[in-house]
């Protein structure tokens, strides 16, 4: 069984690790948290090191000081003077909490009322009960394992049986601590137009803190990290990542104190949190989940991928990704019906299914109209309707632009509800000519559920681009009683119409936040792909894409075949383009009735290659490859049963003198032989890993020799690759 109880010890068992918690004496805590062993009874591994200056547990003694210990929920001002998880007032003002074991049960599922996005699957979960006996306040921590990915998942629901109101400071979802810890933490940074670069660091004495304050787990963070030891590389060393599923303002925090012990706690960010529990009232943090490897940092992104595949987004879109033709760069705020016709007769041309009729069909600049969503009839005076049917008539699905969250000063919805927008007591601030609207109102949502919900009832809507293009700022509401719920009920208020969307309507939603602001698993429970990037230059999202690999797989990533000129201002080929676009959900963002004959041709071509290449890139066991990843990108995508594989070379810059590198490859059953898609040679898998294969013509690609056995890239000598498929042949 994955849960286990034995006597005093709770032991949560996946494939290839297991974590066991000890109730010791009338306190939780983690024993141990790694690789698999044999032996629960691990009772050698408890601290009972007497700490200068600490205090200590009187009942107890010496034996037992706060600090020392590895706790799985601490609250603040209780001694022990590390990073807590939890924190409140009480009605006497009192601050913190001192939790102590008080019970456990062993529950079918989630309990029924949780009503945040959660890792899929009805499994057996750990009810373990922490309680403070003088504030009566219960810490609930529920745990959860899904074996196949090694990963554990946990939340708390914190319970106010103390007879009167508490507030909330901090409530954290997942505590981890480590006695004489040695890591690196390897982490998300960037901006908006670069998001997703990985960073590592050394952690050293004192706090590390990963966190947003956009509103949005935002462009230049993002609530994945993983600890590693310093040795670590791609494929070999220790691993422990950890991910939330959350979508608004987060906070993960590394604590190293003077003895080497380290601390991790994550969850909603307490600078902007503050929650009233009256009695008998509980709150529930988000989900967070965790996982150990011994395989490295390649280890913990195919785990993560595997989870957010098969257990994060919704079944209903397993191996499921349209090939879209969107109209915001070829037509902007100009679309019209015209244009939209021809545009879906080209788009039948290259071979997309699905047309999206972006930003412009009920506005004329990004000044006015936002959050009325009534269609600009002199632009479309067949109705919308017609266009649908135009568009379906072509063999294609019709897909629409919202932004629901946003609206327009110059707007009908503003005028009418000025008290809709958030609002801190002041007039507020605009950002690219819009407000905020107060997700937190239940009005709100019901006004925003009304208007999609009429155009999903009306038309034959399959899909819908979900954009949100500012932070919040200013947030507070002219019609709540407590401002610092505000910024949580924002982003339940975002939950609750996404979860209504798509429960009544059969509707796949890309979501978008000015590109990645929003990437998390909390997000794509509800949105199987996201706009990783509003830059779509190949070479920056060459970078990205791999970056953002560490934690989320391809098949999550939108991203679209786009014009030869980018952010960076270096030309790019159309094939360039096509095999960076071919890593991810795979679409068309450019003015096609500009293109040539030949470039249809081309497009076509891509297409029908992007078909081809879909099991892998949905399915694959993703597996970045040694290249040096300055000059060079190289990966290969493996099917679940090894049969086949995808290999994409990418090259993004010349390096003087090298004229050919060698790529080994990893993931293939070393005793079957495969066939290598690009010379028909045949190879074991074992040599394929330990030999591997020889990529040409990097200085040199208008070079061409008769050699079969010659791998070549194709394009230029900086934007250029190739891909091809790999694979197992029967003896």
């Amino acid at each position: 069984m994955a849960i286990t109880v034995r006597e005093n010890k709770f032991i949560l068992e996946t494939k290839n690790t297991i974590c066991i918690l000890l109730r010791n004496d009338k306190y939780l805590e983690q024993l141990y948290y790694g690789a698999m062993v044999p032996d629960c009874d691990l009772e050698h591994l408890e601290n009972r090191q007497i700490l200068n200056f600490a205090p200590y547990d009187p009942a107890l003694g010496l034996k037992y000081i706060y600090g020392a210990r590895l706790y799985l929920y601490s609250g603040a001002n209780t001694g022990d003077f590390r990073t807590p998880s939890f924190d409140m007032t009480d009605g006497k003002g009192f601050s913190g909490c001192r939790f102590r074991y008080k019970a456990y049960e062993i529950l079918p599922a989630l309990p029924s009322d949780y009503a945040l996005p959660r890792v899929r699957g009805e499994r057996e979960t750990l009810k373990i009960v922490l309680t403070d006996p003088e504030k009566r306040v219960d810490a609930e921590l529920y745990f959860q394992t899904v074996e196949d990915c090694d990963v554990i998942v946990r939340f708390t629901r914190i319970v106010n049986r103390s007879g009167e109101r508490i507030v909330l400071r901090k409530a954290a979802s997942l505590q981890t601590d480590f006695e004489n810890g040695k890591f690196d933490v390897i982490s998300f940074a960037g901006a908006p137009g670069d998001e997703m670069r990985n960073l590592r660091r050394r952690i050293v004495q004192g706090k590390t803190e990963i966190s947003s304050l956009f509103g949005v787990t935002g462009h230049s963070s993002n609530p994945f990290f993983l600890l590693c030891s310093p040795k670590s590389t791609e494929d070999f060393g220790e691993c422990y990542a950890f991910n939330l599923l959350y979508s608004g303002n987060f906070k993960a925090e590394i604590d190293c104190d003077c003895h080497n012990n380290v601390r991790v706690v994550t969850g909603i960010n307490d600078a902007t949190f503050s929650w009233t529990l009256e009695d008998g009232e509980c709150f529930d943090t988000p989900q967070a989940v965790s996982l150990f490897t011994e395989e490295g940092i390649g280890g913990v992104s195919r785990r993560m991928h595997a989870l957010c595949r098969e257990h994060i987004i919704a079944p209903k879109y397993a191996g499921k990704r349209p090939i879209v033709a969107n109209t915001w760069e070829s037509f902007a705020f100009t679309v019209n019906e015209e244009k939209v016709k021809a545009f879906a007769r080209e788009a039948k041309r290259i071979g997309a299914d699905t047309v999206v009729l972006d930003d412009g069909w009920f506005r004329n600049d990004d000044a006015e109209n936002l959050g009325d969503w009534e269609l600009i009839t002199d632009r479309f005076p067949s109705g919308l309707g017609a266009l649908i049917d135009a568009v379906k008539q072509e063999g294609m699905e019709f897909g629409i632009w919202f932004e629901p969250e946003m609206v327009s000063r110059k707007s009908k919805l503003f005028k009418a509800h000025p008290e809709w927008v958030l609002n801190n007591g002041d007039v507020g601030s605009e950002s690219r000519n819009q407000y905020v609207l107060n997700m937190s109102d239940p009005d709100v949502i019901e006004y925003l559920y009304g208007v999609i919900a009429g155009y999903l009832s009306k038309y034959d809507i399959r899909y819908i681009k979900w954009d949100m293009n500012r932070y919040l700022s200013e947030v507070g509401s002219m019609t709540a009683l407590r401002q610092g719920e505000v910024w949580h009920r924002y982003t339940l208020g975002v939950y609750r119409l996404l979860d209504r969307l798509t429960s009544d309507f059969d509707v796949m939603i890309e979501g978008c936040a000015g590109g990645g602001g929003r990437f998390d698993p909390g997000m794509l429970y509800y949105e199987p792909m996201i706009w990783l990037s509003d830059n779509t230059d190949p070479y920056c999202r060459t970078e990205m894409q791999f970056a953002a690999s560490l934690a989320y797989p391809p098949c999550s990533f939108s991203y679209h075949f786009s014009k030869g000129e980018g952010t960076t201002g270096r030309h790019s080929e159309p094939f360039f383009r096509w095999l960076v676009s071919d890593f991810a959900c795979y679409g068309y963002e450019l003015d096609l009735s500009r293109l040539s004959e030949e470039e249809l041709r081309a497009c076509r071509m891509f297409t029908k290659k992007r078909r081809k290449a879909e099991k892998y890139i949905n399915e694959g066991d993703f597996y970045r490859l040694d290249v040096d990843r300055e000059y060079y990108y190289a990966c290969l995508q493996v099917l679940r049963d090894k049969s086949a594989a995808l290999f994409t070379f990418l090259q993004v810059n010349a390096q003087i003198r090298y004229e050919s590198v060698v790529v080994r490859l990893k993931g293939l059953d070393p005793q079957s032989r495969y066939r290598i898609g690009a010379n028909n040679q045949v190879y074991f898998g074992r040599t394929l890993e330990k030999a591997g294969l020889k990529i040409s013509d990097l200085l040199c690609p208008h070079f061409k020799t008769k050699d079969p056995l010659r791998i070549a890239v194709e394009g230029g000598k900086s934007g250029s690759g190739i891909s091809f498929e790999i694979e197992r042949v029967d003896d």
